[in-house]
């Protein structure tokens, strides 16, 4: 008898471990991905334990100015209009991601 309530209390200990781990990975996880244009107007290099990364900032067709990573294969410039791409988690988490620069 103790043995399989203790066996009841596991299964709910370990439902409620996968729902929360469910509900971390909809908030961080992007599901809804969208291309803008906008103009990369700042550039700036980040420095951490894991490296270096290039954050610009870019003013988007639509009037946001947003922060956004762009990778390390393109070459810094400014005043440049750029695609980034825009991805948004289930619960509206936005991160902005630039892809390539429009010539």
């Amino acid at each position: 008898m103790r043995a399989a309530s203790n066996r009841n209390k596991g299964l709910y200990i370990a439902i409620a471990g996968s729902l929360g781990l469910l509900i971390l990975a909809a908030y961080k996880v992007p599901l809804f991905h969208n291309e803008v244009n906008g103009t990369i107007i700042g550039v700036s290099e980040f420095h951490n334990e894991a490296g270096s990364k290039l954050i610009a900032a870019v003013q988007l067709d639509t009037g946001a100015q947003v922060l956004a990573s762009m990778p390390g294969d393109l070459p810094i410039r400014q005043d440049i209009s750029a695609r980034v791409n825009e991805e948004r988690s289930l619960f509206g988490r936005k991160s902005y991601r630039i892809i390539t620069y429009n010539e």
